[in-house]
């Protein structure tokens, strides 16, 4: 009688235990985790030294799918940390798409440069947004700032140019005058909209010998203004426009 007794609550604990065992798999069978989708980070700097020079922008999951799956995002003008987006859209060149491959957390895709049209040491920023849709977003990381800028691998030399009234007048020249008096290496303006300022445009250049001219337009001089040619702070050259054009020399060891 005993040994029934025995097997009959030997029997009922083991059905509790199994049916304790399958509530618990239902249960977590029913429940669905959200997924989330985050820039793997918040900022950047790139400093690039040719077209070559690209960027992986990343996007990453906080799940794995048994499928592909596609995020997109776009180019915003300003983010919520008051980042601007600030660089020409001719200056880079991007698809506004993410894919994270079957199995992965991450996916990427890459960001190429037009380094030849950006200035030396002028940092330029996208401010990219992720689009919503069904999951998550990181309130974090759902933008992402792109800070990019053109490196100098020689001297980065300052042409600083003070304008007058009429900066639209103004224009600018640098020669290397052991190669050519009449082909410039680098040129600029009219420097519109920059009226009665200091102007600082960075150039890169080698050992040498350099000439500066700069122009206006109606002849009639900056008034009250100056140019002046710098390496690390230091002054090469400098001068006053009086008239159509100011021009002088300077030598870089």
């Amino acid at each position: 009688m005993k040994n029934s007794i025995f097997s009959f609550k030997l029997l009922a604990c083991a059905f509790v235990m199994l049916f304790a065992y399958n509530c618990e798999e239902n249960e977590f069978e029913d429940i669905s985790v959200a997924e989330g989708i985050s820039f793997d980070a918040s900022k950047e700097l790139v400093v690039l030294e040719s077209n070559e020079d690209t960027y992986d922008l990343v996007i990453q999951s906080t799940t794995v799918s048994s499928s592909d799956r596609v995020f997109e995002f776009e180019v915003i003008e300003e983010n919520d940390n008051g980042d601007l987006t600030t660089a020409n859209p001719d200056s880079y060149s991007v698809n506004n798409q993410v894919t994270i491959p079957a199995g992965e957390l991450i996916g990427s895709t890459s960001v190429s440069f037009t380094v030849d049209d950006l200035n030396y040491s002028d940092p330029q920023n996208v401010v990219f947004k992720l689009i919503p849709g069904d999951y998550t977003l990181n309130n974090t990381r759902e933008t992402f700032v792109l800070s990019f800028e053109r490196a100098c691998p020689l001297n980065l030399v300052s042409l600083n140019i003070t304008t007058d009234d009429y900066p639209e007048e103004t224009t600018w020249e640098i020669y290397d005058i052991n190669v050519s008096t009449t082909e410039p290496i680098y040129s600029g303006g009219p420097l519109v909209d920059m009226v009665s300022t200091t102007v600082n445009i960075p150039v890169c250049l080698d050992s040498g010998s350099y000439g500066v001219i700069i122009n206006d337009e109606y002849g009639d001089g900056i008034v009250g203004g100056s140019y002046s040619v710098t390496l690390n702070g230091n002054i090469l050259t400098s001068g006053i426009v009086t008239g159509s054009m100011a021009s002088s020399t300077f030598t870089i060891d």
